[in-house]
């Protein structure tokens, strides 16, 4: 249905994490690999993010996966993203993730474009694609966060004072404000 929809005009914002999915696969088959495959190379290999992963299944899980709890503390499986991959399925390390906030910063990660505000949502926030840019008290945050079983996780960028606060979590609960208030709190 994807490849037979005329498009008229650019449309407005709201966000899918299908229609997440649904793009990066869609990069991939254009590039005639498979996601993994297309962001180990677009992305991964050439920032050094040398511990990060996108598990399709659960055999490509890494053998030391972390536990993830749910956010009344109960274990949850690991997930495996299989085409939902381009939507949340990576796993990394504090590590990786400050290489890649290094390279947002910087200017030099790919697809830095997606950082560029598209739309206006109003209350302050513009969105990129699958980024969010708000004004708090004259400084401006870039932010994304997600979650997936058990997991959650949140970048937070002052692009402006080229500062970077990384949130990783192993609960089931929303991390998105922790990283902006740290990110603000350190101005």
């Amino acid at each position: 249905m994807a490849r037979s929809t005329d498009l008229t005009d650019r449309g407005g914002y709201l966000y899918s994490t299908l229609g997440t999915a649904l793009l990066g696969q869609a990069l991939a088959a254009a590039a005639n690999v498979d996601y993994p495959q297309l962001l180990q190379d677009r992305m991964l290999r050439p920032l050094g993010m040398t511990n990060t992963t996108v598990a399709i299944t659960t055999g490509d899980l890494p053998v030391n996966v972390t536990t993830g709890f749910s956010a009344d503390g109960q274990y949850q499986q690991p997930w495996t993203s299989h085409a939902w991959a381009p939507a949340g399925g990576m796993r990394s390390t504090a590590a990786d993730m400050a290489k890649y906030a290094s390279a947002l910063l910087d200017g030099t990660a790919p697809g830095m474009d997606a950082l560029t505000p598209q739309w206006d949502e109003g209350n302050g926030t513009r969105t990129g694609y699958a980024w969010n840019i708000t004004a708090f008290e004259g400084d401006t945050v870039t932010a994304h966060g997600g979650a997936t079983g058990g997991f959650c996780a949140a970048i937070a960028l002052d692009r402006t004072h080229h500062r970077a606060v990384i949130v990783l979590s192993n609960t089931k609960n929303p991390v998105e404000d922790a990283a902006r208030t740290l990110l603000l709190a350190s101005t």
